[in-house]
């Protein structure tokens, strides 16, 4: 998607299939999203104008709902999800659930239950906190505002999947979020978390020493159902003290493959060409994981695919 289209391509060929206008969404900022489930239903979330819209196959409204803004947090403690930021709107049975991370040293947050996740009823137009961050995270200084992404996905039984970046967890809930279990899909390569022993006053004075905590911790980022295999998929992101500042600050990865009981199948590294991805963008295909790699050429993109083995 850019600001004036979502374009829909064919996996196999490569070639675009079609575009679909997104005027009728008003101007997509950076922190907007979209999801697309099928050719008359594409959710597009503008969040510069809160509203979440639901097009069809040309790009006409069959419906939008207005997403809830509270300006006075001392009054209501509860923010709604302002920007999705790498997650993606999500098709429950009857809901629309939108997700995304704050900004903030959650450790000021202590005592408050933050939401990361909220639904609306397509009917009713009623909206409710269905998830919220770990107590983890108002616990620990964990410093850095990029602690606080996570990733949402759901499996084919309806049950939605998050992998938080300080935990080495999955908390996996019912398509309904009446109960909620956990997954350990923990990295061999985690050896913990360690807390930051920085202010937000000193992060705001450098901000490199953000991003330099950030990436001397282990962390998690996407996590994925494939449906292909019925395996769970998460990154890990690995310890990192070689940043220099100046390159980009993508960390060396794995990719943890689990059973739907959370039992780890295999964990494959990528340490050398960590550089070449963009783990911002990846898929599920009948061949494996599908990553988008980096590239200048604004005109085309480029994709490699990692096999998943379940043996």
């Amino acid at each position: 998607m850019d600001r004036g289209f979502i374009y829909i391509f064919d996996w196999e060929t490569g070639k675009m299939e079609d575009s679909v206008a997104t005027k009728n969404c008003g101007k997509l900022q950076n922190y907007s999203g979209f999801t697309y489930i099928s050719a008359d239903t594409i959710l597009v979330y503008n969040s510069a104008e809160n509203i979440l819209f639901m097009l069809d196959s040309v790009g006409k409204v069959r419906d939008r709902w207005l997403v809830p803004r509270y300006d006075d947090f001392k009054e209501n403690p509860l923010p709604t999800i302002e920007a999705l930021n790498g997650t993606r709107p999500e098709l429950l049975a009857g809901r629309i659930m939108l997700s995304g991370p704050i900004l903030g040293n959650m450790s000021q947050a202590k005592g408050l239950r933050v939401p990361v996740s909220e639904t609306i009823d397509t009917e009713t137009g009623q909206w409710r906190n269905v998830a919220f961050y770990p107590e983890v995270y108002s616990d620990e200084n964990l410093g850095s505002q990029y602690m606080n992404a996570f990733s949402v996905a759901k499996d084919d039984s309806g049950r939605v999947i998050f992998s938080y970046a300080a935990l080495d967890k999955v908390l996996r809930y019912k398509a309904d979020f009446s109960s909620c279990d956990t997954l350990l899909m923990k990295s061999r390569y985690d050896k913990g978390i360690v807390p930051c022993d920085l202010s937000p006053e000193e992060f705001d004075a450098d901000p490199n020493e953000e991003i330099r905590y950030y990436i001397n911790q282990p962390t998690y980022s996407g996590v994925m159902y494939d449906k292909y295999r019925k395996v769970y998929l998460r990154i890990a992101e690995h310890a990192f003290s070689g940043w220099d500042g100046k390159e980009s600050f993508a960390k060396p990865f794995s990719i943890i493959v689990a059973d739907k009981d959370g039992m780890i199948i295999s964990e494959s590294s990528v340490v050398k060409d960590r550089l070449l991805f963009n783990r911002k963008n990846m898929h599920i295909g009948k061949e494996g994981l599908i990553v988008s790699m980096r590239n200048a050429d604004e005109n085309n993109l480029y994709f490699a695919c990692f096999e998943i083995k379940t043996k």
